[in-house]
């Protein structure tokens, strides 16, 4: 039988919780250093996947992990 969502929940709700501190923290270090990351590919994709959880969509991880490819190149393996 499956879980429900509550106990989903209730299983991961910790460990996701400290994974987000642990985001806002390192978003915070990078404000307070010097220096401007803005126009920096990595910290746009950063940001991309950090809004791509706030959506309602049941394929967040795929649209989160589609953002951190590369492009696939054909004959890439030749």
């Amino acid at each position: 039988m499956s879980q429900s969502a509550e106990q989903v929940l209730d299983q991961v709700y910790l460990e996701v919780r400290a994974k987000i501190l642990e985001v806002g923290a390192s978003l915070d270090r990078i404000s307070r250093s010097s220096g401007d990351v803005a126009s920096d590919e990595r910290i746009q994709k950063l940001l991309a996947g950090i809004e791509a959880l706030g959506t309602s969509d049941d394929n967040r991880a795929e649209r989160i992990q589609l953002i951190f490819s590369d492009d696939y190149v054909d004959g890439w393996n030749q």
